[in-house]
């Protein structure tokens, strides 16, 4: 039987030496040596000083100097932008006739002076109370009787509510004179005055002022055919169910004439409590169209007159 030898006892050291006698063969590391840096070399000396940088930009304000303030050219400014402000903003819808007065100064003018001539033949007419419709038949039209001043007329002041002061006779009188298609008509103005309770001398001086009592050539109430429509106030339409133009189209006298005292009855006297002619023609014939003071003076002295013949 063979015997072996025992183990030898290990030595660490010994071993760690071996093993690093497997790399004998690669070459010992040596340390580098530092590579020198150079600095750069120092900049050449100006031979001469360099310029401050102000006095470089003062040369070029020399070259160049700054812009002046010029009133012309602001005002010009503002009128150009003023200008481009006049169009019509993008996007905006403008209207045909409207863009074509614009490019057309002839064609606004135009439509200019036929606006001036039809307000001018508007304002040139009889000027009347408006009032409102109220059908004879209806209860708001009837009166119990002939109507009374809601109070006393005022000191100087002349009440259209009162007696007859004027006779039939003498109203057809004053018609004649003035050569009035009404001629004939006294007995009528003196009848319905006594029914509503107002004179009728008030009546007749509203018609000759309004009208000259039917004659006048510029007169509302005249009918191509040479006929009128016997409104003796030029009482605007407001409902009437018979107008020509803008006034009441009555179909006799008697019609006119009622109409008008209806009116001033239960309008002025019932409605606004008013009853004397200062307080009535302010409403009546407003002085935006009238002269009220000629007017009230006017029906005021043909009154008087009337009366003393």
């Amino acid at each position: 039987m063979l015997q072996r030898d025992p183990p030898a006892r290990r030595q660490p050291a010994e071993d760690v030496r071996r093993t690093w006698d497997v790399y004998d063969d690669l070459p010992e590391p040596q340390r580098r040596a530092p590579v020198p840096v150079r600095r750069p070399a120092q900049p050449r000396q100006a031979t001469a000083p360099l310029r401050p940088l102000r006095d470089v930009y003062d040369d070029e304000e020399d070259d160049h100097p700054r812009p002046r303030f010029s009133p012309i050219a602001e005002t010009r400014a503002a009128l150009e932008y003023a200008e481009s402000l006049r169009g019509a903003p993008r996007g905006a819808v403008e209207l045909p006739l409207y863009g074509e007065m614009r490019r057309n100064p002839l064609l606004m003018i135009g439509v200019a002076a036929i606006s001036a001539i039809v307000i001018v033949m508007l304002m040139a007419q009889p000027r009347t109370s408006v009032g409102v419709f109220r059908d004879p038949a209806s209860p708001a039209a009837e009166l119990s009787g002939p109507v009374e001043a809601a109070a006393p007329a005022p000191n100087g002041e002349h009440s259209l509510v009162g007696p007859q002061t004027l006779t039939a006779r003498q109203i057809d009188a004053v018609l004649a004179d003035y050569g009035s298609p009404a001629t004939g008509t006294g007995a009528d103005w003196v009848r319905l005055g006594e029914q509503y309770g107002l004179d009728s001398a008030y009546a007749l001086a509203f018609f000759v002022v309004e009208s000259t009592a039917g004659t006048a050539p510029g007169w509302a109430g005249w009918k191509t055919d040479g006929s009128s429509t016997h409104n003796i106030g030029n009482i605007i339409c407001a409902g009437y169910p018979t107008c020509h133009g803008r006034f009441r189209d009555y179909g006799s006298w008697q019609e006119g004439i009622e109409d008008w005292y209806q009116l001033i009855a239960v309008e002025y006297v019932e409605g606004r409590g008013i009853s004397t002619v200062e307080q009535i023609i302010p409403i009546y014939a407003p002085a935006f169209e009238n002269d009220v003071p000629a007017y009230v003076g006017n029906v005021e002295n043909m009154v008087g007159e009337w009366r003393q013949k």
